[in-house]
């Protein structure tokens, strides 16, 4: 299946590069996303780190923005990975039975996290990026 999906992003023009042996990156529009390796080959993950991270200033705001993803867009998922920064998550399960060509399913998890990362960014501030990495 992994060999199957990288095509699918070959041919929508996406240029998957492996990092070590956990997730290839591509970049769309300014983001990286990373299609997540797993055990279960039936289950399909794209996330997206964000450069915003969590710090002694920023925490309640922090967690708000976290918590607004998760209860206000659908089907992709916000989290604090062991960096600190907050990661944006689309999974779901597909196999060989599934009708729905992969660049059409790409195509919708790219547009979700796509939105969901400039709604992260709508909603917060320099607290949230290291001085050397603010945002412009």
């Amino acid at each position: 299946m992994k060999e199957k999906i990288i095509e699918a992003l070959k041919i929508m023009g996406f240029i998957p590069v492996p990092i070590d042996d956990w997730a290839y990156e591509f970049e769309f529009e300014g983001l990286s996303y990373l299609y997540m390796l797993n055990d279960d080959e039936d289950c399909l993950n794209i996330s997206v780190p964000l450069g915003a991270k969590l710090t002694d200033r920023n925490a309640d705001k922090f967690y708000d923005v976290v918590n607004a993803v998760n209860k206000d867009l659908f089907y992709v998922k916000a989290y604090k990975r062991d960096d600190d920064h907050i990661w944006l998550s689309y999974e779901l399960e597909y196999n060989e039975e599934n009708k729905e060509e992969l660049d059409m399913i790409f195509a919708r998890m790219i547009h979700a996290l796509n939105h969901a990362a400039r709604f992260v960014y709508r909603n917060i501030d320099d607290t949230f990026f290291d001085e050397d990495e603010q945002e412009n």
